[in-house]
């Protein structure tokens, strides 16, 4: 068997920071089911009419 020493590095990271990789994933399965904000879907028109119109300085010369 190949033996990952990434792999190894991050559960030794996760099980010294969480106690336990099922503790790790608790958590982590709470905060997706439990978003503290939601975030407005991007439709489009937020203003402007793209990236050009806020005249950065980046904005090619013409």
């Amino acid at each position: 068997m190949v033996q990952d020493t990434a792999a190894s590095y991050l559960a030794a990271a996760i099980e010294a920071r969480y106690g336990s990789l099922d503790a790790f994933c608790a958590r982590l399965r709470a905060s997706v089911e439990n978003p503290t904000a939601e975030l407005r879907r991007y439709t489009g028109g937020w203003g402007g009419t793209g990236p050009i119109a806020s005249g950065g300085r980046h904005r090619k010369q013409q």
